[in-house]
């Protein structure tokens, strides 16, 4: 089975996420399935604000799972910690 993913940059901010999967039957032929879902990203600082306005305190962000202090420029990842207080 091979797997290819696709990402779209839609208009209003939202992300057009599409997976194609493709596998070869055993006679040789090949069937492709796609699977799309449309994603709302949320900002580092939405996500805070929504976590303190759920109850949630000590709300930490991190760039990565080793704890690298998250820079909105350079991080590839966000990582949130939070207690719900």
């Amino acid at each position: 089975m091979a797997l290819s993913a696709l990402v779209r940059f839609r208009a209003g901010g939202l992300l057009g996420f599409n997976v194609i999967a493709l596998q070869r039957q055993a006679e040789g032929n090949w069937t492709q399935h796609q699977m799309s879902s449309r994603l709302w990203p949320q900002r580092q600082a939405e996500l805070v604000a929504a976590l303190a306005e759920a109850g949630f305190v000590q709300v930490e962000s991190y760039g990565d799972l080793q704890g690298t202090p998250f820079d909105a420029a350079s991080s590839g990842n966000l990582v949130l910690t939070a207690r719900k207080g």
